[in-house]
């Protein structure tokens, strides 16, 4: 039958004791309970201190969902007023997962199909927080190949490579080298005497 008074900025039931979470925000708050009321010759007081605490935020995102192997690592960004927690993967091999940051090392990673998780451990009386994102890691393409030998005559038959890696590139020649964009044939008579580079480009 007493009263319940708190402190600023506390919203509070003065009859029931029941605290407005949301009005009152964050902070630490003392409660008072005053048995003073009518017909009662001994009144008492009381009170108690609660903390109101913000609730986990667990949302992140990485900057795209896709990277090649061979790419800058990926950047972890949080939604406003989220934090990290755990970091886990599904599944949970292959990727190089750094459990506290979020941080992913593409270079010690291997190609697939992986999901994320940020898990913040329930606290303060509030829930535990979980998201979820996912990602997928690339297979880096093999560009090698080679001509055999790699010194040719003038008058000899004009050379084609052996791609030993990914077909359907593009190949090049360092000036003034002449060759086939589509097999790699080089052109011995119009390239003239020389060293050339060739580079073969798989995008």
């Amino acid at each position: 039958g007493g009263t319940f008074t708190i402190s600023a900025p506390g919203v509070i039931n003065g009859t029931t004791g029941e605290i407005d979470l949301t009005n009152s925000g964050l902070g630490t708050f003392t409660v008072y309970y005053n048995t003073n009321s009518a017909g009662n010759p001994c009144p008492n007081t009381d009170s108690v201190q609660v903390t109101i605490t913000a609730a986990p935020i667990a949302t992140f995102s990485y900057d795209t969902t896709h990277y090649c192997l061979d790419a800058a690592n990926p950047i972890l960004t949080f939604a406003p007023g989220a934090s990290g927690g755990t970091f886990t993967s599904n599944p949970t091999t292959g990727i190089s997962l750094n459990s506290t940051t979020g941080a992913i090392d593409l270079s010690t990673s291997s190609a697939g199909v992986y999901t994320i998780y940020n898990t913040i451990a329930a606290s303060g009386g509030c829930a535990a927080a979980i998201d979820s994102t996912t990602i997928e890691l690339l297979p880096v393409d093999d560009a090698s190949f080679t001509y055999n030998p790699t010194t040719f005559c003038i008058t000899g038959t004009n050379p084609i490579p052996t791609i030993n890696g990914t077909i359907g590139g593009t190949f090049t020649i360092s000036a003034p080298g002449v060759i086939n964009g589509t097999t790699g044939e080089i052109d011995l008579t119009n390239s003239g005497l020389g060293t050339f580079t060739v580079y073969y480009n798989t995008n």
